[in-house]
């Protein structure tokens, strides 16, 4: 989003720790943000998958994968309510390394909560989820909120919280299965 990109760097390097060495990357709610990610910082990765609503920012992650032309990226319309079957087979995977779910959970839990149960039930290994620091429209610090809610979350699909993150726009959890 526009509001991370004054601070876009300090996000990268800690997106780029909680990555580490997974080959299979399926992000949500991607919007054009994976342009960003520094795939040739990133060896181990194979595959990653953006995932979106938004058809139009689908459409310019194709147009980059294709000038990438190294078969790594790959993009598509996707609503949550389709499931995860088409991204696992798209990725020749029956489970993910990772999801990255960035400010994606409070947005979904306050405007289709019907919905979140999918994506607390992303087939992944590891899940990064992140919330913002400040309300868009009020701009009062809403940190605690959003991390109470993430971590709400993260309990109800039952996912461990192994690390925390907090840039200047953003809080975050880096959880892995609890089973």
């Amino acid at each position: 989003p526009a509001e991370r990109m004054p601070h876009t760097g300090q996000f990268l390097e800690q997106l780029v720790g909680g990555i580490g060495s997974a080959p299979s990357i399926v992000a949500v709610g991607a919007g054009v943000f994976p342009r960003l990610i520094p795939c040739d910082s990133l060896p181990a990765l194979r595959t990653y998958l953006a995932r979106d609503r938004d058809a139009v920012a689908m459409r310019a992650l194709q147009a980059g994968a294709a000038w990438r032309a190294d078969g790594r990226l790959a993009a598509r319309h996707w609503n949550a309510a389709d499931g995860w079957q088409g991204a696992l087979d798209a990725a020749g995977v029956e489970r993910f390394d990772l999801a990255l779910l960035l400010k994606l959970v409070p947005v979904v839990q306050r405007r289709e909560p019907g919905l979140v149960a999918t994506l607390g039930n992303v087939p992944a290994r590891r899940l990064i989820v992140s919330g913002s620091r400040e309300a868009m429209v009020k701009r009062r610090i809403i940190a605690d909120r959003e991390t109470g809610l993430l971590t709400a979350f993260a309990q109800r699909f039952d996912w461990l919280v192994v690390n925390r993150f907090e840039t200047v726009d953003e809080v975050g959890l880096v959880l892995e299965r609890a089973a």
